[in-house]
């Protein structure tokens, strides 16, 4: 049973890298970081970039997020033992749905008795969304900014109080990359037949007024509608 908490402020800036990259090995990653204080909740906000269509279709693989606490200090040597409980947690929210959930717990008793002593505490933990076309990622296409939140919590404990020099720190990266594919050569082939027919004009019709995810979204707006047609229309005839 732990006779006294206290919770020491821990203050670091939020800094987010966003922006997409080059790609490299047919492949995107967009990085950042995540900080709060210690104590109450912070939110923050997590912009994923949209895929460049112009390049070719660039496929949403996998979210990998990554928890980690920190802490160190010196005993003072009043006591038996010190009990240090540092924890880190994060959850990820998109479109209101938390999506992934991470928790890095630190643990543990440290002798202080005799000579003060020096120590450290460490742990991680990690989560990772894989694209699902039928889930609620499924409908990120990469037209628009994706707008992400994640709640960050540290809490840092100490028993008994007044370990001298003690301080925790915690950081949540989070890692979204991309599969890059080269566009195909005839976009509005759509039954792969080598060429742009009624086949493809039919599947065209069937989807017309589709949102999100679309077979027949040629021009990449996010939906299908009269561009497309256009678009499939001028390409009538053998793929070049």
């Amino acid at each position: 049973m732990l006779e006294s908490k206290m919770t020491r402020p821990w203050v670091l800036a939020l800094v987010l890298l966003v922006g997409g990259g080059d790609a490299v090995a047919d492949e995107i990653v967009q990085e950042g970081s995540l900080s709060g204080p210690a104590g109450e909740p912070v939110t923050h906000e997590i912009v994923l970039s949209p895929f460049d269509s112009a390049l070719g279709t660039l496929n949403f693989v996998r979210l990998d997020f990554l928890t980690s606490v920190i802490g160190g200090g010196e005993t003072d040597g009043s006591g038996i033992a010190v009990h240090i409980l540092a924890r880190l947690t994060a959850d990820y929210a998109f479109l209101g749905e938390v999506i992934a959930e991470t928790e890095a717990l630190v643990d543990t008793v440290i002798p202080n008795t005799g000579p003060p002593i020096a120590f450290t505490v460490f742990d991680t933990d990690t989560a990772t969304v894989l694209y699902d076309r039928a889930g609620t990622l499924g409908k990120w296409i990469g037209h628009d900014d994706v707008l992400m939140t994640a709640v960050v919590q540290l809490t840092v404990t100490e028993d008994p109080a007044g370990i001298l020099g003690f301080g925790a720190g915690g950081t949540v990266r989070y890692t979204v990359t991309y599969d890059y594919e080269p566009a195909p050569a005839c976009v509005a082939d759509l039954d792969g037949s080598g060429d742009v027919g009624f086949p493809d004009l039919l599947t065209l019709l069937a989807e017309w007024g589709c949102v999100g995810t679309c077979l027949a979204d040629l021009d990449g707006s996010g939906d299908v509608g009269f561009a497309d047609l256009v678009l499939l229309l001028a390409s009538w005839g053998a793929c070049r």
